[in-house]
């Protein structure tokens, strides 16, 4: 019988990985923008009210930098922030979902941090033991608390943030939605994508909020945020006027209204 070729390491095969993210992010970091990609332009959002505020109970307002709990720098390879929101709009709500997108990543797949749904109306926080994947179970799309997910690059339901260390900072939105739809479901549910998101919520958005976080070269991820917890105001701006000021990123943040912008 053939010798087998001895596989390498895992560390091996992330090192290799994240140095070719690193290489190939110095070649293309000025043209990794993907803002016109962000779920609040899909016709779902068409004419939808913010009515939720988003906090990152862990971290602080809307701007801030990630901690290194949230990276791959972090000894246990990284988490998802503690979110929790308020709803000024919840009677109807029999679903929510919860996005988290890098609108500054250098591969079109990179992009999709993160997709949750079918969490129950009554849920007002998320913490990163809510979006684990569920041990042994048949469905692989399932996570500990049986939430839905969409896989993310790697099959894993969370992509922890990792932009290449020669890249401009990138910004990663956290979305929650609130759904008149429970539960959402798909015909194929081991193979759902992004695009089939977007899709099935046509119609059933009731409102929504966003946090937004930064992380590059020159932040300082061990930094301290002072002050109360942060959200993005829930104002009553529609998804259209929060893009409506968007630009081309250029490593600057603002909030305008709920909405993540960069300024020029």
């Amino acid at each position: 019988m053939a010798d087998q070729q001895q596989q390498p390491p895992k560390r091996v095969k992330d090192w290799v990985y994240r140095s070719t993210r690193r290489m190939v992010g110095k070649v293309t970091s000025f043209v990794c923008n993907n803002d016109g990609k962000q779920i609040l332009l899909s016709p779902a959002f068409r004419g939808i009210e913010s009515h939720i505020k988003l906090y990152a109970d862990d971290i602080g307002p809307p701007g801030s930098i990630l901690r290194k709990k949230h990276t791959t720098d972090a000894d246990d390879g990284g988490c998802l922030p503690c979110l929790s929101w308020t709803d000024a709009n919840p009677a109807n709500v029999k679903s929510y979902a919860l996005l988290c997108e890098d609108l500054d990543a250098t591969y079109p797949d990179h992009m999709n941090h993160g997709i949750f749904y079918n969490i129950p109306p009554s849920r007002r926080n998320i913490t990163v033991n809510d979006v684990e994947k569920q041990a042994g179970a048949n469905n692989p799309r399932l996570t500990s608390t049986s939430w839905n997910f969409v896989t993310t690059h790697g099959n894993n339901s969370y992509l922890v943030p990792d932009p290449p260390a020669n890249e401009a900072t990138h910004r990663y939105v956290f979305t929650i939605i609130s759904l008149d739809l429970a539960p959402l479901s798909f015909a194929r549910p081991k193979k759902v994508t992004k695009k089939e998101f977007h899709k099935a919520i046509e119609g059933k958005v009731i409102s929504w909020g966003q946090w937004i976080g930064s992380l590059g070269p020159s932040t300082d991820k061990n930094a301290t945020v002072e002050g109360a917890n942060g959200q993005a105001s829930a104002g009553g701006t529609t998804a259209e006027q929060a893009s409506a000021s968007g630009e081309a990123s250029t490593g600057q943040i603002n909030i305008e209204g709920g909405v993540t912008t960069t300024a020029t």
